[in-house]
């Protein structure tokens, strides 16, 4: 009887994930609604503020013929923060001249009503290409600014900033350079059941000690599955110079490595295998490795893990791994992806406490890994390489 209603455990689990996608939707919608109907605060507008109808509102000027206009920009961005939905969005003014004006804005939800809390101009004609607001108040604008020679009309410097909310201020944090915004990746969405979000990662650098918790890397779009990031996609010189310049040729030697191995030139699959950003530990297990050619590109992908003892190799310890190379090696694709399967032996997940009896686990559990049909895998591994083949790039965007 269990057995039988398996099936429709399995459908109802499917419906409810589909309707939670349609849950979250529309309520983005409504949320959209709501703040393209609101009244902003600006100085330079009719009595101080920008009533949108729409997402637009539009003036007449005092003893003028030219007119205020201002609209909403896509994209916004939602999270919440202390207890309280909260939002970052772009407004767009100009008062009849050649200057179009971007203004940053904090909103809080106070009794199902949206308020502006704090803001800050971007400038004039800058061009908005990211919006994200994280859960404890960080704002990041990917934007195209005037460089130093550029004129007004025409911005080539591409960067990331950072705001931080503090009262009612919108303090800059940082202001880096970038290589890539997220509206240039295009994927297939069936990597997973949950959301899939592209986001713009500001650089991190070095710390005064060296590596921090988290590699360094500059500025790079990453793919978050319901909240963690799975992908990151860098620029490949950029990440090289940014370790090169501290002396370590850590992340130089991968990308050689990782080169070779596509190219053909070298076909010793045994780990360890280049997995990035570095982690602590090393590669001890690589399991159905294979090319992955991307839609501009190609990479090695496997099932494995990093260790950093000796130790057996547990179910949890497993990820699918996958470095490439994409756009003429302009860009490294580093992804992980936690993985299980189903119907092991029994005595697969124990060893001799000895490197000996770890070696001998490492090659029976390789061996099994290698021979298990795709099914028994979750995700499947043909899902995650379909999903890998499907990136791609946008160049001169």
């Amino acid at each position: 009887m269990a057995q039988s209603m398996k099936p429709v455990v399995l459908l109802m689990f499917v419906l409810s994930l589909v309707c939670a996608a349609m849950a979250h939707a529309a309520s983005s919608d409504l949320q959209m609604e709501a703040l393209s109907n609101l009244s902003y605060p600006l100085k330079d507008a009719p009595n101080g503020k920008v009533p949108l109808k729409g997402g637009r509102f539009t003036a007449p000027l005092k003893d003028s013929a030219a007119r205020f206009e201002a609209r909403l920009l896509t994209p916004i961005a939602l999270s919440s923060w202390r207890g309280k939905e909260v939002a970052a969005v772009v407004l767009s003014y100009s008062s009849g001249g050649s200057g179009v004006f971007r203004r940053l804005f904090f909103l809080t939800k106070d009794e199902k009503a949206w308020r502006p809390k704090a803001w800050t101009c971007l400038g004039d004609r800058v061009q908005i290409r990211y919006l994200g607001l994280e859960h404890h108040g960080k704002i990041v604008v990917g934007m195209i600014n005037q460089g130093p020679k550029d004129p007004l009309c025409c911005p080539t410097q591409k960067q990331v900033r950072v705001y931080i909310v503090k009262g009612k201020k919108l303090l800059p944090k940082k202001t880096v350079p970038t290589q890539i915004f997220p509206d240039q990746i295009h994927f297939a969405r069936n990597i997973s059941s949950g959301d899939i979000k592209a986001i713009l990662v500001p650089e991190q650098g070095f710390s005064a000690h060296g590596i921090t918790k988290v590699a360094p890397y500059p500025s790079h779009v990453a793919l978050m599955i319901d909240g963690k990031i799975w992908l990151r996609i860098l620029p490949a010189e950029a990440y090289k110079n940014m370790w090169m310049k501290k002396n370590d040729f850590t992340i130089q030697i991968a990308i050689k490595r990782i080169e070779r191995i596509i190219k053909g030139k070298e076909t010793d699959f045994t780990p360890p295998l280049p997995i990035l950003p570095p982690q602590p530990g090393i590669n001890d297990l690589a399991a159905r490795v294979e090319l992955i050619d991307l839609a501009q590109g190609r990479g090695i992908g496997f099932i494995g893990r990093i260790s950093k003892t000796f130790s057996c190799v547990k179910p949890g310890d497993l990820k699918y791994f996958f470095s490439g190379l994409s756009n003429k090696e302009r860009f490294v694709l580093s992804f992980s992806h936690e993985i299980s399967i189903k119907k092991l032996p029994q005595g697969t997940w124990s060893c001799e406490n000895s490197i000996s009896g770890l070696r001998s686990q490492i090659a029976k559990v390789t061996e099994l890994l290698k021979s298990a049909d795709d099914n028994r895998f979750r995700p499947r591994i043909s899902m995650l390489k379909k999903f890998l083949a499907s990136i791609s790039i946008e160049d001169g965007k």
